[in-house]
């Protein structure tokens, strides 16, 4: 009925006087083994004859309810020097207790504790639960905040020691279900698992908060603890553990998405090509040798069966290859010019070459120097057609020395003539009037129309003497002529379209 705490609760701690006739015969039963629970139960309240005493109770219930309430008072009005003993003797009794129980009695004792631990989880509400968190995450960081670093060193080993041996001793199925429930974050809630959770927690903040020293530090300890611990591992430690790592690595390309195994593949890749850019001559040497050898004992010692297939599978894969190749390939492979190779190259890529097939090279030059051969007509040696001085006409400069925006230097946009009076062939032509007006009008602007001389004595001959000297050259080398003399001016017009027809009217 009572247990072993409790007997101790009532033998250690002094009881208000005078003491209630229940509470001594709860003593005397204690003390004496021979008290059975018939005699403390045939005491009735008649027999009691101290008035300060109660009867026993109606209830079980209600007895252990009347207990409860009795023992949280007492708790509460201890000092804090009978509080420290009390729970030092009940740690040192409860060490006891765990030293001298046998393995039947504590693994019942820790099944019982767990089927009681589940039924209490199962049945909180959520306040309870998220109280409940609360008080554990604030008493996991007072105590990791107040361990030293013996302790901590000891906790971590502790802790790698329960989960190496945990994961070494679970089945296959439980091995799927803790990867499926890690895959799904749909972990229990146990201590265990929580203190996980918040350890991770802890390492992302702290890995995503660190500066460049710390990480470089971070990752040469890391370096380091991972040599020491690779130099002094057994032969079967190491077996084990690159079995491990390949069965891991199997069922993570068996469980890729897609996307997954090209972002592998393409950093696969870029790793290989870094590596490969990086090498130094005696690297890549030893590289090519040990590849060499390689491909050797696998040819010299491979069977009949396997060579044909090997045989077949280079001859489907260049089957594959030649049907699939355009036809500056197909040239080039004629010609004699051998492929590139591409950096890396996968058993499934049919752009890979073979080793086993047969690839052309370049033919030796001959040792009797000849004449080279002419070279094939070009456009460049033909002469220009007489439309290439009209056409020349339509195109415009480039202007890339003085350019206004920054796409006029980089792109070459032809420019507009800077000094050019235009007339408006087509009024399209300048509805779209910026930098890329070629790219949106639909045909070429007309060239500009020759402008008509001015008239002899204008004022703005007098002001524009060059001008005149550009247009007409030849009457300027000659004097002046009198002013008697009309006809000159009527000839120097005469080019021009519209001034004979003017004349015969």
């Amino acid at each position: 009925m009572f247990t072993p705490s409790a007997k101790d609760l009532w033998k250690t701690y002094n009881f208000p006087q005078p003491t209630p006739l229940l509470t001594r015969i709860k003593q005397d039963c204690y003390e004496y083994p021979e008290c059975s629970q018939q005699d403390f139960f045939a005491h009735q309240p008649g027999e009691n004859n101290n008035l300060n005493a109660a009867g026993p109770p109606d209830s079980v219930a209600a007895r252990r309810e009347a207990n409860r309430l009795q023992q949280r008072r007492r708790l509460a009005n201890e000092s804090p020097e009978k509080r420290a003993a009390r729970l030092e003797a009940q740690r040192i009794q409860q060490h006891l207790r765990l030293a001298s129980e046998s393995p039947e009695q504590r693994a019942s004792r820790l099944q019982a504790l767990r089927e009681r631990q589940r039924y209490r989880l199962a049945h909180e509400t959520p306040n309870q639960r998220a109280s409940r968190l609360t008080a554990l995450r604030e008493r996991q960081r007072i105590r990791l905040a107040s361990e030293t670093p013996d302790q901590r060193a000891k906790r971590l080993e502790a802790l790698r020691e329960r989960q190496r041996f945990r994961l070494a001793n679970e089945t296959p199925e439980e091995r799927a279900k803790r990867l499926e429930a890690l895959r799904v974050e749909l972990i229990p809630v146990t201590v265990d698992n929580i203190c996980l959770l918040a350890l991770r927690d802890r390492q992302r903040y702290r890995l995503a908060h660190e500066s460049g020293q710390q990480r470089a530090a971070r990752l040469a300890g890391l370096w380091e603890r991972q040599r020491s611990r690779l130099a002094t591992e057994t032969p079967d430690q190491r077996a084990k553990r690159l079995e491990a790592l390949r069965i891991r690595q199997r069922q993570r390309i068996a469980n890729e998405s897609a996307e997954q195994r090209a972002m592998r593949l393409a950093d696969l890749r870029h790793r290989q090509r870094i590596r490969l850019a990086n090498e130094s001559p005696e690297k890549r040497a030893s590289r090519l040798e040990a590849l060499r050898l390689r491909q050797q004992q696998r040819l010299a010692s491979e069977s009949p069966e396997q060579r044909a297939a090997r045989l077949m599978a280079a001859r489907i894969r260049q089957q594959q290859r030649l049907a699939n190749e355009s036809k500056e390939e197909r040239a080039a492979r004629f010609a004699g010019i051998k492929r590139r190779r591409r950096m890396s190259c996968s058993t499934q890529s049919s752009a890979c070459p073979s080793l086993s097939v047969y690839v052309p090279r370049k033919p030796l030059p001959p040792l009797l120097r000849s004449p080279p051969p002419a070279p094939p007509p070009t456009p460049f040696h033909t002469p220009p057609s007489p439309n290439h001085a009209a056409k020349q006409a339509f195109r415009r400069t480039v202007n890339v020395e003085g350019s206004d925006y920054w796409w006029e230097s980089h792109f070459l946009v032809p420019q507009q003539p800077p000094a050019q009076q235009q007339q408006p062939a087509f009024p399209w032509d300048y509805v779209c009037d910026s930098v890329f007006a070629p790219y949106v009008r639909r045909h070429p602007i007309a060239p500009p129309l020759p402008t008509p001389p001015p008239p002899p004595h204008s004022p703005f001959q007098q002001q524009h003497p060059q001008q005149q000297q550009q247009q007409h050259p030849p009457p300027q080398q000659q004097p002046p002529p009198p002013p008697q003399q009309q006809p000159p001016p009527q000839q120097q017009q005469q080019p021009l379209e519209t001034q004979p027809k003017m004349e015969n009217p």
